[in-house]
């Protein structure tokens, strides 16, 4: 996603208006990138996300397939419930993320292993890790709406209260379908004009939950992310 939003920094002139706060939302994240390497292989990637925005939180955690290869274990072995064994080989990619706005405006952001039973504390300094820039707003929006505002209008066709965005610059284009209604954008494209790279961000919404996920992790053990690399 850090990429997507840095290739939203080249900017062209226009006006575009957007609200100013964002509903309750549930969605599901589709991200697909293809590239051409230097050999000629087109190797493509896909993988999806669930997604929660409440009025101070932002929530997504990983879908893996039924049929997805398990993991190797590479010498981790767990000692008790919410621990786990030295391992400097740590995969946070099924960790649930939770960023958090608090009353005096911090935002926090924690990586949650639901399994292990264990809440990852990390620091202002170590948000890039993952790709997360630090600003609340990007993540309740899923992108820079400063760029958007600078962005040209498309004459594709969209549905009421939508709208296509692009930007063109230097063989690089990025295109978003923004919906006033969700606040969020629909779909955000990328890549070189050649064809060479692309990626896409696909968000379909969804029901609330019954139940937000977080509430399980009350008991959850907490560490913090600098602990794990020692």
């Amino acid at each position: 996603m850090k990429y997507l939003v840095t290739a939203l920094m080249m900017v062209v002139s226009t006006s575009f208006s957007v609200a100013a706060t964002a509903p309750d939302m549930a969605a599901l994240v589709t991200y697909e990138t293809r590239v051409v390497t230097a050999e000629g292989v087109t190797k493509s990637t896909q993988f999806q996300e669930t997604w929660l925005r409440t009025a101070n939180r932002v929530w997504s955690e990983r879908l893996v397939p039924k049929n997805a290869q398990a993991e190797a274990n590479k010498g981790m072995q767990p000692s008790a419930k919410g621990h786990e064994g030295h391992n400097h080989d740590m995969n946070f990619a099924l960790a649930a993320k939770s960023i958090e706005r608090t009353a005096n405006g911090e935002v926090k952001l924690n990586l949650v292993r639901m399994k292990m039973q264990q809440i990852i504390a990390m620091g202002t300094t170590d948000f890039r890790e993952i790709g997360f820039d630090g600003s609340w707003d990007n993540a309740v929006y899923m992108i820079d709406r400063q760029q958007l505002k600078q962005m040209k209008k498309r004459s594709t066709p969209a549905s009421a209260g939508e709208v296509w965005l692009e930007n063109r610059k230097n063989g690089m284009y990025t295109m978003v379908l923004w919906s006033e209604k969700l606040q969020l954008p629909k779909v955000i494209e990328t890549g070189h004009e050649n064809g060479g790279s692309w990626s896409r961000v696909t968000i379909e919404a969804k029901p609330m939950p019954k139940e937000m996920p977080w509430i399980s992790t009350a008991g959850f053990r907490q560490r913090d992310y600098m602990d794990l690399l020692d």
